[in-house]
C-alpha cells in the first residue's frame, strides 16, 4: 500500500474481490480474499481493513459503495 485512499468500487463493486471469490473452486473464505488482495498490494493487512472488506462484500453486488 502506498498510503493512498482505498478505491472500494474498484475492489468490490467492480469485481476484483468478487473475481477472487469466483476463482476458487468450491467456495472461499473472507480471509482468503483478504490475503489475496493484500498480496496484490490493494489492501493493507490490518483488522480495520479486514472488517471493512467484510462489510463491503456483504453488500448486494448492485448497490453502490460509498467512497470511504
Amino acid at each position: 500500500m502506498d498510503g493512498s485512499r482505498i478505491r472500494w468500487p474498484g475492489i468490490v463493486a467492480h469485481s476484483r474481490a468478487r473475481e477472487t471469490v469466483g476463482g476458487y473452486e468450491g467456495g472461499v473464505t473472507l480471509r482468503q480474499v483478504m490475503y489475496r488482495l493484500v498480496s496484490e498490494g490493494r489492501l493493507s493487512n490490518t483488522p480495520p481493513m479486514y472488517r471493512r472488506l467484510s462489510s463491503r462484500l456483504a453488500q448486494p453486488a448492485g448497490r453502490a459503495a460509498s467512497p470511504t
